[in-house]
């Protein structure tokens, strides 16, 4: 439960779990959350929502 929270805060904290030989799909989530936390968690799901990429453009009158 720490090296998630530690990956999102980018805070640097281990308990020594994260290691090279660690299973690739941790490595992806721990990288997801790194990366989550460096870029703020709404802005990167905003992003990720496909609506929010080409959106209807209002004409005013």
């Amino acid at each position: 439960m720490n090296e998630p929270a530690s990956a999102l805060a980018t805070v640097g904290l281990s308990s020594g779990i994260t290691r090279a030989d660690l299973q690739p799909v941790l490595k992806l989530e721990l990288s997801f959350d790194m990366l989550a936390g460096r870029l703020e968690i709404i802005a990167l799901l905003v992003f990720l929502y496909p609506k929010t990429w080409f959106g209807r453009r209002v004409r005013e009158l």
